[in-house]
């Protein structure tokens, strides 16, 4: 339709309808501007609030020369401060956080790395409540410092290292993944001894019936049952010096270094449980070069006239208080309506204990 056409049409309409529609418009344009107005500031207000979530959500990477700089203002511990750095060369540390430096509760996550003669290593460390989701059925070794289980999974080889580890644990509220690629398959352990084990009160551990330089390993010898391995490396081998059983989600069992007989060399005391619950004491000893397993004798129980019925009969605990805490039943369970669990304990000494040659 051109110009004209309109016009013909504009002049053959009814006066009255015209004036209609030009009433109709003249009173909707108040509420056109006021739509208009509105958009505006719904509009200015989505800005606004973008503006404020960015500031509070945006993250910075704050590059640092000396893990001093942060440390110092952590509200804890950082491992991280463990690696040194100083022979690695192209070192780097970066901060990601929503603050600043100053502000630990705005840091996200701490990511350190380096590279050495035989290897490149990364620590990555996240602040913010993310936990590991690794799956820990595919790990291929735990390692125990103190309470920190730390799980150790084998990556890919890249074509210039063979071992490509990767090491993930928590600890002081923070998550850990130590990556390091190396043709040593020992290195892992090397750096975890370094980035760990001075920090959680492991040193009491490190030297264990007289062998130093000891370390803990986790196997899972039956589902959600696992052995907590004490050993040390002798002329280059491995040798197993004590163990101890649990649940897994029970952490690792306690465990205490003290000279129960007074010849200057600690014990080694566990408290085992296992998988039907019953709980156990095993002292190991040097004796002479050879690690012997003890276990509380028969005839300590029949002393206390104590009934063995199965499962359930007795627990034993040690306590670094108490010392041996055994409790026991004198009467069977069915033949009296309630009857009284007794316990007995002794401080220490080895002589209510029987030994044998540990066999791992």
């Amino acid at each position: 339709m051109n110009g004209y056409d309109l016009l013909e049409l504009i002049g053959a309409a009814d006066p009255a309808y015209i004036e209609s529609a030009d009433n109709d418009f003249a009173a909707k344009k108040p509420r056109i501007k006021w739509h208009a107005l509105a958009a505006c500031l719904c509009l200015a207000l989505a800005v606004g609030m973008f503006a404020v979530l960015y500031k509070y959500t945006k993250t910075n990477i704050v590059t640092i020369e000396n893990i001093r700089e942060i440390s110092d203002k952590y509200n804890g511990t950082l491992l991280a401060e463990n690696l040194d750095l100083s022979d690695g060369y192209s070192p780097s540390i970066e901060l990601r956080c929503s603050g600043g430096l100053d502000d630990p509760s705005s840091w996200k996550s701490l990511s350190v790395s380096a590279k050495y003669p035989d290897c490149a290593v990364v620590l990555n460390c996240s602040f913010d409540g993310h936990k590991n989701n690794s799956d820990i059925s595919s790990a291929i070794d735990f390692v125990e410092y103190g309470d920190i289980l730390v799980a150790i999974y084998l990556e890919e080889p890249t074509p210039t290292y063979e071992y490509v580890h990767r090491a993930v644990f928590e600890w002081g509220g923070a998550a850990y993944e130590l990556s390091a690629q190396s043709n040593d398959p020992e290195r892992i352990y090397e750096l975890l001894d370094r980035l760990v084990g001075d920090k959680v009160g492991f040193g009491s551990f490190k030297n264990i019936l007289g062998f130093s330089g000891c370390k803990v390993k986790v196997e899972e010898t039956s589902p959600h049952f696992f052995t907590w391995y004490f050993y040390t490396e002798t002329s280059g081998k491995t040798r197993y010096i004590a163990e101890m059983f649990g649940r897994f989600d029970d952490n690792m069992p306690e465990a205490y270094s003290v000279d129960l007989d007074g010849d200057g060399t600690d014990e080694l005391v566990c408290n085992c449980v296992s998988g039907d619950g019953c709980q156990t004491v095993t002292v190991y000893r040097n004796n002479n070069g050879s690690i012997e397993a003890g276990c509380i004798r028969g005839e300590f129980y029949d002393n206390l006239g104590a009934m063995n019925f199965g499962l359930g009969s007795f627990a034993e605990r040690y306590d670094p208080e108490r010392g041996f805490v055994i409790t026991y039943y004198t009467e069977l369970p069915d033949e009296a309506d309630d009857p009284e669990r007794k316990t007995a304990t002794f401080k220490s000494g080895l002589e209510n204990f029987d030994f044998y040659p540990y066999v791992p």
